[in-house]
């Protein structure tokens, strides 16, 4: 596979996708293939079956080589917030005198962030800097190649449980994939839809997903918050089905119908058709609404409390945004969250043609990262590759 592809896993709690692609103009992407399967997913941060993920995510990969006919040799895997854990850690580096920053003093900052924390249980998945200081005070986003005698990092670190990576890396070993980068799916999102200058100042991303939901508070180019709970837009459609009595495809659909931000009345119904052409079903647009109500309302509490758990002075004036598969389909969902939040929320999606829809968010956030850290990783080869050829060596 050329070095200019990438191929992604994204483990959503729902399904696993595979997207192969390069990056085309303007910042966008070429996508060679990709593919959905969906699996039982997880929970309260364990899969629910660990023995059918070998065979989803073969299932995946396989399935995107075959639309473009390329074969995968190394992946990028993004690690769901709910296996994560998020720090914030500061260290500085004194120099002996006025030098210019270099690549290398940035890495041996991340060395001392990693000295610091104790995580024997756990791998480190992304340090990502929220900002630097040169010399006590000087503020600056990249310091690479300023000048400076002191430099200070403080940075998001993201961590995640030893199991997550040995249950992942078994999986595609078993495919004979032993060239495996991860990357916070979390993260990577929040990079890919926000821009510098929002991020910058602080935001907040908010990701409802089928199962599991994330609250992120970003800040530069990292995480400085990061909060996680089971429940998504499947319990949305749990809660029809059981009340209701109707059966999940039917829950589903009737929810992709509603409209939560139309005052119903009793006489007002939702009329869906079933498959195989037999009699709609007609249900209460007002009991409808109201069950679906009720579960936004619990999914803005547990919202509440991950922000909660993060109270700078400022925090209440980030702009707060959504995404994800849970609720942006729902019509009068964001509206909904919006007022339970009591706070504007933005509805954030991919702008790429054909795939600017909030549930493909992670997938692409994780494409933009993978086929980042490949350019850089070329720039690095190329570089060495003339250093070698200078000096004469093999």
């Amino acid at each position: 596979m050329s070095n200019k592809i990438a191929c992604v896993v994204d483990i959503g709690s729902g399904k696993i996708s595979a997207i192969i692609g390069e990056r085309g103009l303007s910042e966008t992407f070429l996508i060679h293939g990709s593919s959905d399967v969906e699996y039982s997913g997880y929970m309260n941060g364990k899969f629910l079956n660990e023995e059918e993920l070998s065979e989803v995510i073969r299932d995946a990969i396989f399935k995107a080589q075959n639309n473009c006919g390329l074969n995968v040799d190394s992946v990028f895997v993004g690690v769901p917030a709910e296996f994560t854990y998020c720090k914030t850690i500061s260290q500085e580096l004194s120099l002996e005198k006025n030098r210019k920053i270099s690549k290398e003093h940035i890495d041996k900052l991340h060395s001392l962030c990693k000295e610091q924390m104790d995580y024997s249980n756990h791998t480190f998945v992304n340090i990502s800097p929220i900002c630097y200081h040169l010399n006590d005070s000087k503020k600056c986003i990249d310091p690479i190649g300023e000048i400076a005698n002191k430099i200070k990092g403080t940075f998001g670190v993201i961590v995640a449980e030893n199991s997550f990576f040995e249950i992942i890396n078994k999986a595609l070993s078993d495919m004979g994939i032993t060239k495996v980068e991860y990357i916070s799916s979390a993260l990577a999102e929040a990079l890919y839809l926000l821009d510098p200058e929002t991020r910058d100042s602080g935001a907040i991303l908010i990701d409802v997903g089928f199962i599991s939901s994330s609250v992120a508070i970003v800040k530069g180019e990292a995480l400085v918050h990061l909060c996680s709970f089971s429940m998504g837009g499947g319990h949305i459609t749990g809660d029809l089905c059981q009340c209701l009595e109707i059966t999940y495809e039917d829950a589903e659909k009737l929810k992709r119908k509603a409209v939560i931000n139309h005052e119903a009345d009793e006489s007002d119904r939702y009329d869906i058709s079933q498959n195989g052409g037999e009699t709609p079903i007609s249900v209460s647009a007002q009991l409808t609404n109201n069950i679906i109500l009720a579960r936004i309302e619990a999914i803005s509490t547990l919202i509440s409390k991950c922000l909660k758990a993060y109270t700078p002075e400022n925090q209440n004036y980030l702009p707060m945004f959504l995404t994800g598969g849970g609720l942006c389909y729902l019509r009068g969902g964001k509206d909904a969250l919006s007022k339970q939040l009591d706070s504007n929320i933005e509805m954030l999606a991919p702008k790429i043609p054909q795939m600017n829809r909030p549930h493909y968010s992670s997938s692409l956030g994780l494409l933009d990262v993978a086929l980042q850290n490949k350019k850089e990783e070329s720039i690095f080869k190329n570089i060495k590759k003339k250093l070698v050829n200078l000096w004469g060596k093999k």
